[in-house]
């Protein structure tokens, strides 16, 4: 009996410190049926350790309760159908309903029950280890990608200044669609944040002072645009006018014909006498803009269906008057989207309309004809961007004769919307900021 009830209580020691061990462990499947690791078969060897104890324990209560019946007779006198269900009580429960032992074998009436009750300890203890679904968090050090502007070769082909595929891809999707997907998360389900530094245009107004006349210069390239553009169109109006001035050499008018309304290549030089790398005039506002260092931080998340990124912060640090290669072409595919002009022509000089077919109804040619009014754009690629909704176009409309005072916009509310009631100088900072932001979307830069 004592080395039973020994052997119980080291069983049941043993079962507690085993399920104490696997209390907060992360539950594993085994990678084969007899994998000890397995979830499954922690639960079986506490199962079988809980089984032990009960049946040690419960072999040593039904001696003890034997030993005890008999000193109990000794003391006692019963009757020889009381003694045999005294004996049978362990293997018959309606043997506790005769009163003559409730009254005088209360100590054995409890061992017996002990017996009967202990079973249930097997199925408590072994349910005492359950697994939930919970939450970790792990920290640790992991490599994640991040952009190599000094080394990477991807930004254009081989060391010339011409902008790569992948580099204008990304460039003409950032001016559509602002954000793009990362390329991949190092990390499933993982969220985290980088901190680097690349390039970004900021514009103001021009001035006057320095080594050359902005404002002058603004001037002569729009009207040299603006003579280019009627000589093929007739008289009409430049509302936008965006160039890089670093490859500005000779008079305006060639260089409007080569790098404003015609197809030559006008690659930013990095010309520190001329630290601007955009002009833009638009209506009757002069805007210049320069490259600088900026400090930007970028939050990864993949807490959602589609893993994600947003521009947290950023801080723009000095201008760069010589930009590396790498800064050069980034920018560059954002000039090549900007580059251009925009005018409004009226069509009412070029009006033909077949009288005949309006024979059976009066008509006013000069009302009809007033209220045609048409584009003309040269080289640029700014109505494939958000920036559009910034543009202050409209054209003339001609209500009721003699009267041409109404002036109708030409741009949808759904574009201005995407503006965020910007205007256009910060609209270019952002497109240029969300540009470096983007190349996170393209392993080539990574």
């Amino acid at each position: 009996m004592a080395g039973l009830l020994i052997a119980g209580i080291v069983l049941a020691i043993v079962h507690h410190v085993f399920y104490q061990r696997l209390n907060g462990k992360v539950a594993r499947s085994g990678k084969y049926a007899w994998d000890t690791e397995d979830q499954a078969w922690s639960t079986r060897f506490g199962t079988a350790i809980a089984l032990l104890s009960k049946t040690c324990l419960a072999g040593a209560v039904a001696i003890s309760y034997q030993q005890h019946i008999w000193s109990n007779l000794r003391d006692a006198d019963y009757t020889m159908e009381r003694i045999g269900g005294m004996f049978a009580a362990i293997e018959n429960p309606f043997a506790f309903f005769h009163w003559e032992m409730l009254a005088k074998a209360k100590i054995a009436t409890l061992l017996a029950l002990t017996v009967w009750f202990l079973p249930f300890s097997a199925l408590v203890s072994s349910s005492t280890l359950t697994v939930i679904a919970s939450t970790s968090l792990e920290s640790g050090w992991r490599a994640v990608p991040s952009i190599d502007f000094m080394r990477n070769p991807s930004f254009s082909i081989g060391d010339t200044l011409q902008v790569s595929p992948a580099l204008e891809r990304i460039a003409v999707l950032t001016g559509a669609s602002k954000y793009l997907p990362p390329n991949a998360m190092p990390i499933a389900n993982a969220s985290y944040e980088v901190e680097f530094r690349g390039p970004s245009i900021l514009c103001g107004t021009p001035s006057e002072d320095g080594p050359m006349n902005v404002p002058e210069l603004i001037e002569s390239i729009h009207n040299a645009t603006s003579y280019q553009l009627e000589s093929k169109e007739g008289p009409g109006e430049v509302v936008y006018m965006a160039a890089s001035p670093t490859f500005m050499s000779g008079s305006p008018e060639s260089f409007v014909q080569d790098c404003v309304v015609g197809t030559g290549r006008c690659n930013i030089l990095g010309d520190g006498l001329n630290p601007d790398i955009l002009w833009v005039r638009h209506q009757k506002e002069d805007i210049v803009c320069g490259l600088h260092e900026t400090k930007y931080y970028v939050g990864f998340y993949s807490t959602h269906s589609t893993p994600h990124m947003i521009l947290l912060d950023h801080m723009p640090l000095d201008r760069i008057a010589d930009p590396v290669l790498s800064y050069r072409s980034a920018t560059q595919s954002l000039v090549n989207l900007l580059t251009g002009a925009i005018g409004i022509w009226s069509a009412e000089e070029d009006c033909d309309l077949n009288m005949e077919f309006y024979e059976e109804e009066p008509i006013d040619k000069e009302y009809i004809c007033g209220n045609m009014t048409r584009f003309t754009s040269a080289r640029t690629r700014i109505w494939s961007t958000f920036l559009v909704g910034a543009l202050n176009l409209t054209k003339s409309t001609k209500t009721q004769k003699n009267d041409r005072n109404r002036l109708s916009p030409l741009i949808s509310l759904e574009d201005k919307a995407l503006t965020g009631n910007m205007s256009l100088g910060p609209l270019i900072e952002e497109l240029s900021r969300k540009l470096t932001v983007n190349l996170f979307s393209e392993a080539h830069f990574l």
